[in-house]
């Protein structure tokens, strides 16, 4: 077998896998500070790993994980929606995916980045201060 073809097979072989979802949609709503998120699913069955998990990565904080309650699905529509408050302030970007609860997507993707709106509600919003303390002294 040439080289040539030792490589394609290689890289055909290495390259990306499929991620077979339990749904066929995921989406997610749009979301102003302190407000409420909402996650709708659809298409397929729910996986046998439960309950499912929201995941919420904001850029640049912790993530934050959302435990969907097993009466969000309908079976006999197989449907789902779950509303979830997000504590993120104006500005916030992040990623979210809805997970079984081993940490395996399902749906066939992540969101698209999602901006955090403005809102006049703080009321989710920490009151300490987030400087930190010098780790150096002299």
């Amino acid at each position: 077998m040439g080289v040539a073809l030792r490589a394609i097979l290689a890289v055909l072989a290495l390259g990306p896998l499929a991620v077979l979802g339990n749904f066929e949609t995921v989406s997610f709503s749009p979301v102003d500070q302190c407000g409420a998120f909402n996650v709708s699913f659809g298409g397929g069955v729910v996986p046998d790993a439960l309950p499912l998990i929201l995941t919420i990565i904001p850029f640049n904080a912790s993530p934050v994980y959302v435990e969907i309650p097993g009466d969000a699905w309908n079976a006999t529509s197989a449907t789902g929606a779950a509303i979830t408050f997000l504590p993120l302030a104006a500005g916030t970007t992040f990623l979210a995916s809805l997970d079984d609860a081993y940490g395996n997507p399902t749906g066939v993707n992540t969101s698209d980045i999602i901006l955090v709106g403005s809102s006049s509600d703080t009321s989710c919003l920490s009151t300490t201060s987030t400087t930190s303390p010098s780790i150096f002294a002299v």
